[in-house]
């Protein structure tokens, strides 16, 4: 992602210098939504503002569990294959996430 972000300004400088305005204005607006994305995951990393949600396990793949979560979309969660054991179908279990953008910082156990 940060590579990303710094190939984008330098091909944004690189076209600003040879004067091209379409793809400066286009890399531009690429370089602006993905800057405000790495602020908004910034923020959320450092504040460590959390909300909890309590999921169902509906399905156990190889890494994955597959989860519904209580408003009744799915959710995939990628996690270690030794950490797989203590999860079973049909168990809820509770993420703690990331209050902005939802990344999951952990997963415990329902109480």
């Amino acid at each position: 992602m940060v590579l990303y972000v710094l190939l984008l300004g330098t091909n944004l400088g690189i076209h600003i210098f040879y004067g091209y305005p379409i793809t400066v204005i286009l890399f531009s607006v690429l370089f602006f939504i993905f800057m405000t994305y790495v602020l908004l995951l910034s923020i959320d990393l450092i504040t460590q503002e959390t909300v909890q949600m309590k999921v169902k396990v509906i399905e156990i793949d190889d890494r994955l569990l597959k989860v519904v979560k209580p408003n009744g979309k799915k959710r995939t969660i990628r996690i270690a294959k030794n950490d797989l054991h203590p999860y079973l179908v049909n168990q809820e279990i509770e993420l703690i996430l990331t209050k902005r953008t939802k990344q999951i910082l952990s997963i415990q156990p329902s109480k």
